[in-house]
């Protein structure tokens, strides 16, 4: 099963008023948080002097960008952060 096809099981199983919300975070969340932990570790923070860049992302001329990356702002926003 592709990531796609489970975040969609999981939101399937978050409208179903059959399932209860004790199943969802039981079978559903650790799930969720050990992606989401598995995408900001490849997402990390570089020093590089007085920048901070991530280590995953590159430009089109093969440059690290700017810490927080696109991927990161995203994961930030989606959990209720600040971007």
């Amino acid at each position: 099963m592709i990531a796609d096809d489970r975040l969609d099981e999981i939101e399937e199983r978050l409208r179903d008023p059959m399932v209860t919300y004790k199943e969802n975070v039981t079978e559903d969340a650790p799930a969720l948080v050990a992606g989401y932990r598995k995408v900001l570790d490849l997402h990390r923070p570089n020093q590089i002097g007085s920048h901070i860049t991530c280590m995953k992302c590159r430009d089109i001329y093969g440059t690290q960008v700017g810490y927080p990356c696109e991927t990161v702002a995203a994961i930030t926003t989606a959990l209720g952060g600040a971007s």
